[in-house]
Parts: structure tokens; sequence; C-alpha cells
């Protein structure tokens, strides 16, 4: 799994304002909001919500729009950062994805954003989603990295590092089934161009 291991709390200061400084970050950020807030308008996903891994704590403000949002990380200066900057009344926990000390059907929804392209194994894929599903009693807002023809070619050209993996839709679809979820819903951040994919799952139990 690769990620950013911040070292101090200064590290994780320091990442939060430079992140989305440049002008094509910036562009990033301002598109990803605007679609994960779109997608909870348009299917009225409300209620008790986890973010996880919350890092900066950088969608706290949006989805405290939809719910009560909770939150946890596995890096302990980010959920220090968190405690501190972005929300002290519900302090986020440290908790790693694949498991999470939270009761079975605990939260309305999981919120997962960028963390899935870090994991390179199916089956931990497989494994995390498991376990959203477990503390879930209705849906998951999921973010994922999708290949097309475009990003291989793109890959093979530019020779770019495997950093971050890339699965194909029917990929992803047969692991959101092994988890014992369905996709409803995929939305690109830059249709053609940009692999990045917000993906609303909903519990087979629950449907």
């Amino acid at each position: 799994m690769t990620h950013i291991i911040w070292k101090n709390l200064e590290q994780v200061e320091h990442y939060a304002r430079i992140r989305y400084r440049t002008v094509d970050q910036w562009w990033v950020n301002n598109r990803e909001m605007h679609l994960v807030n779109r997608l909870f308008k348009k299917y009225q996903l409300k209620g008790t919500i986890l973010d996880v891994p919350c890092g900066f704590g950088r969608f706290n403000k949006l989805l405290n729009n939809y719910g009560t949002v909770y939150a946890a990380g596995l890096n302990h200066f980010a959920v220090l950062y968190y405690n501190k900057k972005v929300c002290s009344k519900l302090p986020a926990i440290e908790a790693s994805a694949e498991d999470l000390p939270f009761n079975d059907n605990n939260f309305t929804g999981v919120f997962c954003f960028r963390l899935l392209q870090h994991i390179h194994n199916s089956k931990e894929r497989i494994a995390i989603l498991k376990e959203f599903n477990r503390v879930s009693s209705n849906w998951l807002v999921v973010s994922f990295y999708v290949s097309s023809w475009l990003h291989h070619i793109q890959r093979s050209i530019l020779k770019m590092p495997a950093k971050i993996t890339m699965i194909t839709k029917s990929q992803l679809m047969q692991e959101a089934q092994t988890a014992g979820l369905r996709l409803h819903s995929m939305h690109s951040i830059l249709p053609g161009f940009h692999a990045h994919r917000i993906c609303l799952f909903y519990k087979l139990s629950s449907l």
C-alpha cells in the first residue's frame, strides 16, 4: 500500500496548505467538491456518515451539510490535525480501514475518498469494501481510478511509474459484488481524460 506517512503535525499542516494550491489541483479540488455535493443532493444521502480516511478534513464541511460526520484515519498526526484544526466536537479516531472499531450498521453511510487507488491488491480492496459494508446500514461513496484506452496509451508513452492502481469498470463491479455491494452510479472528474471516478454503492442486503 502506498500512502503519505506524515511524521509530525507540521507536515500535515504544510500539506493541507499546498496540496491544492496550483491552478490544475485547485480545479481538481473544486470539481471533486462539486461532484460529491451533487451526488449527495441527487440521491439524498443523509444520516450518520463515516469519513475514512479523513486525511486533513478536506470534505468535513461539505459532509456536515448532509448529516453527522464521524472520522477515522490511520496516521496519528493526520488525526491530531483533524481534531485540532477541523473538528473537536466529534474527534476523529485512529483506525485502519481494514479493521474499523465500530458495530455493524453503525453508520448510515461511509465516505472514502482517494484511498483505493493506493491499494494494489484485489483481495485487500475487497476486504476494505467488506469492512465498509459491515459498518454501513445503507450506502457507500468510494472513489477509484478506473482505466481506459486513453490512460493505457498515456502511460505507455510517458512510462509513468505504477504508483496508482487503475482497475477496469468490470473489475470494480466484480470486487464490489464480492463485498456485498452494488454499483449504482459512477461519476468522472473529467470524462475521457482523468481516471478518477466517484462511485455510489448500495448494500445488496438493503435492496
